[in-house]
């Protein structure tokens, strides 16, 4: 994309199937404002967010404490705090 009227201006934009198709997938997540979307992945597994698609063996999170502060110690095989 280019002449995105959000920054940045030019990015890259893949599709769940293209998605779905990589090695590994890295979830990045900082700050409070975070906690609620991804207790809604990672915990009530929300079908309406395309990345609870994503979840799996290959997929890993780096959080800090604040963004992962709903999601439970057992739900986190694949998160590094």
């Amino acid at each position: 994309v280019v002449d995105s009227p959000k920054p940045p201006a030019e990015r890259i934009t893949m599709n769940l199937a293209a998605l779905k198709l990589s090695r590994n997938i890295l979830f990045v997540a900082i700050g409070p404002a975070k906690a609620e979307a991804l207790k809604r992945v990672c915990v009530d597994h929300d079908m309406t967010l395309p990345c609870t698609h994503l979840l799996g063996s290959k997929t890993t999170f780096l959080l800090d404490h604040e963004a992962a502060k709903l999601i439970d110690e057992a739900c986190q095989p694949n998160f590094a705090l």
